[in-house]
């Protein structure tokens, strides 16, 4: 009997021990999608100047950084364009995104569905995540750029795949990628956190040997210097003409490309998603990291090594991927590189697009949405086309998820309240959204079909002020 009785109690503390090992898994997955980040899941500063380095000192900055190269870019214009547009976006997250994600703890998406209705919210959500899933398919595709190499399959520049072995290789690449999205954002921060040093240091090394093959093969001399950086840069690099005699990129247009290819995330408030669990509006600054490591040192890196291997490999910028170029100057080295940088931007990208299609769906989980929205992302980066148009797609992304809101410094709650009131009704006003439901041609018999069905929605059960039948009846008139 006293056997039985231990083996029922061993029994029950297991199931005690399953029962908890399940409530810690879901509260580790729980990203709190609809509501406020709560105090104990903050984070600490660690996490963001490792998510910032690592999305930014990525994949994207082979192919942007060579570009300059194509666009015809002068030296001057690339060192000091480079530098005020990257303090301009540096200023925009500390500034503007970040004491609105540490104030509401919410993300855009639900943010925006509490200042805009749900009908906004869905049609901006679902751009968001078309958007995302094309920037992080762009993003699996850079990483397959570099695999491919290991097998000899060769560089896909078309918009379509022209072989079955680059599809496999971007499958795979996309399943480890969404393996780690579904995880969150603390596990896509550590994972950064981990590779950002080491990339940073890759694309130093790639500019630094990508100099000297510069110098052997161009001048047949010996690189001896940082004078020798500015000639070799004006002769070779940013020489100030295109290939194809074209108006080149000027100073401001630099400028403007380095602040614009984030606007996303930081002026559209897409990074809310992540700094809404800062501890500190102040961690907005942190971006730094991602701007000066990633969109400064590695472009301009980025384009000493794509110059350095159009002579190594004697072809031009449009014949080269982001596994060629980095390949050609790093060897194994650079093939890594490229898989991991293409990683570190591809997790938070596929996170964000998650978030947004969560946002319509909130009766699902951000894990089984995610995993959903992975799927589709590596399906589009089976086509290369998101790859090879991708400096165009960055800005269309920027000006289409343009920010919604008004100036509201110096005022009271209840004077900004009136003001953002009165911006969403001339906001309506100007795309056409009738002013209340008698523009529709409802009348008064037609509202009071509603109003039950309105006090039967469970999300009602959610409103801090339970409503009478009257009082909904009595909202729904003054919509007339």
């Amino acid at each position: 009997m006293s056997t039985l009785t231990t083996s029922t109690e061993t029994q029950d503390t297991q199931d005690t021990q399953d029962t908890q090992d399940t409530q810690d898994t879901q509260e580790s997955l729980n990203e709190y999608e609809q509501e406020r980040v709560p105090e104990h899941r903050l984070l600490g500063w660690r996490h963001f100047m490792g998510s910032y380095s690592g999305e930014h000192v990525a994949g994207t900055e082979f192919v942007i950084g060579a570009a300059f190269v194509a666009w015809g870019a002068s030296t001057f214009d690339i060192l000091m364009g480079l530098l005020i547009g990257n303090l301009m976006a540096v200023l925009t997250w500390a500034l503007i995104t970040a004491p609105i994600a540490t104030q509401s703890r919410l993300t855009v998406y639900e943010y925006l569905r509490r200042v805009a209705g749900p009908s906004f919210n869905k049609v901006y959500n679902v751009v968001n995540a078309v958007l995302f899933c094309a920037l992080g398919g762009a993003m699996i595709t850079v990483s397959a750029s570099a695999v491919r190499i290991l097998f000899n399959i060769p560089a896909q520049t078309h918009w379509y795949p022209d072989s079955a072995a680059f599809v496999a290789v971007a499958l795979t690449v996309g399943a480890i990628v969404v393996a780690v999205a579904v995880l969150g954002f603390q596990k896509c921060a550590q994972f950064a956190t981990v590779c950002s040093p080491w990339l940073l240091v890759v694309f130093i090394a790639g500019g630094m040997v990508a100099l000297p093959a510069l110098s052997a093969i161009g001048n047949g001399e010996t690189f001896t210097g940082f004078n020798q950086f500015l000639a070799l840069a004006d002769q070779y690099i940013w020489t100030g003409q295109t290939p194809d005699g074209s108006p080149s990129m000027t100073f401001w247009q630099i400028a403007a490309f380095a602040w614009v290819c984030n606007l996303a995330m930081h002026g559209s408030l897409g990074d809310m998603a992540l700094l809404r669990f800062a501890k500190s509006k102040k961690y907005g600054y942190f971006s730094a990291f991602g701007m000066f490591f990633g969109h400064y040192i590695a472009w301009i890196c980025a384009g000493i090594m794509g110059a350095g291997a159009m002579l190594l490999m004697k072809t031009n910028m449009s014949h080269l991927d982001a596994g060629g170029i980095a390949h050609a100057v790093l060897g194994a080295t650079g093939i890594v590189a490229v898989i991991i940088a293409g990683w570190t931007t591809s997790n938070p990208t596929i996170y964000r697009a998650g978030l947004a299609i969560q946002s319509i769906f909130p009766n699902k989980s951000r894990a089984y949405i995610t995993s959903i929205v992975g799927v589709i992302t590596a399906v589009i980066a089976c086509f290369p086309f998101v790859f090879t148009r991708l400096l165009d797609f960055v800005g269309y992304m920027g000006l289409l998820l343009a920010p919604v809101g008004a100036n509201t410094s110096g005022m009271t709650v209840e004077e900004a309240s009136l003001v953002a009131i009165n911006e969403l009704h001339a906001l309506n006003h100007r795309v056409g959204i009738p002013a209340g439901f008698a523009q529709l041609r409802v009348t008064e018999e037609d509202i009071l079909s509603w109003v039950d069905d309105a006090l039967a929605d469970p999300c009602a059960r959610g409103n801090p002020h339970p409503m009478t039948r009257e009082q909904v009846l009595e909202l729904y008139k003054k919509a007339l």
